[in-house]
């Protein structure tokens, strides 16, 4: 049996292992699951819990050595992207001038889009980036956003939460509003 390419999805390394809990089961990607996950379960001998998350340290996505990966429980990589990106004190080379719009860097890989109008350096990556979408009825859509939260439909699909509200509006599925799962959860606890 001919074994499967890795893929890139956002800039992040996929490997094909069907029998990794975390391997995607619906749509284009089934059986990948995000190299970096993979690796960050390998260096603590255990998997990764559902609040737990892989920080890249040089913020670059397919960068997945061992010593780049930082794991961090949900809530501290939130504060630590909050704290990066409003207080670092010597930005990175072109981080300034990507927040004004000055340039770009491509969805699929990170590399610098030299047209600010593209989002992405290349045929190839826009190619990658057509193909990101799942393969999902609009009935199935919008069962799972409305039984889990987007991130989690997201993580089962194999793309990201910025691409399941995309394709929600571009199939007029409405979702949740903001905050709808927590306050779920805070009901279900008690809260």
């Amino acid at each position: 049996m001919k074994e499967k390419e890795n893929k890139i999805i956002n800039g992040y390394k996929m490997i094909y292992k069907p029998e990794h809990p975390e391997a995607v089961k619906t749509g284009g990607m089934v059986g990948y699951v995000y190299e970096h996950r993979v690796i960050a379960e390998k260096i603590m001998d255990r998997s990764l819990r559902n609040d737990e998350e892989v920080h890249h340290l040089d913020n670059v996505r397919s960068n997945n050595s061992p010593k780049n990966l930082l794991i961090l429980e949900s809530k501290q990589h939130r504060k630590l992207h909050v704290y990066l990106n409003n207080f670092i004190l010597v930005p990175k080379p072109g981080v300034i001038l990507e927040k004004i719009g000055v340039i770009k860097y491509c969805e699929i890989c990170g590399i610098e889009v030299p047209n600010t109008n593209k989002k992405y350096c290349s045929n190839e990556c826009s190619r990658i980036a057509s193909r990101l979408i799942p393969e999902i009825t609009p009935e199935e859509l919008k069962i799972k956003v409305w039984s889990k939260p987007t991130t989690e439909v997201a993580k089962e699909l194999g793309v990201s939460d910025v691409t399941v509200s995309n394709l929600c509006k571009k199939l007029n599925i409405e979702k949740p509003e903001r905050g709808y799962w927590t306050k779920i959860k805070r009901q279900l606890n008690g809260c």
